[in-house]
C-alpha cells in the first residue's frame, strides 16, 4: 500500500480514549507522498501484565 509505506514522521497527536485496560490514541497523520490528511488510530492494552498493540489503522 503506497499510503503506509510513505507516512510520514509528523504528525499531530489528537488525544487518548481510556476503556478499562486499554487506550486509543489519536491522531493526525500525512504522508510524504499521498496528499491529504488522514486519521490515525492506536489502541493498546494490558495482557498478561504486558502493554500490547491491539489494534493500529490509517484512515
Amino acid at each position: 500500500n503506497k499510503l503506509l509505506t510513505s507516512l510520514s514522521k509528523q504528525r499531530k497527536f489528537f488525544g487518548c480514549l481510556r476503556r478499562n485496560n486499554f487506550v486509543t490514541v489519536i491522531f493526525k497523520q500525512t504522508s510524504d507522498t499521498v496528499p491529504g490528511e488522514f486519521l490515525g488510530r492506536l489502541v493498546l492494552g494490558v495482557e498478561d501484565d504486558k502493554v500490547k498493540v491491539f489494534g493500529a489503522t490509517i484512515f
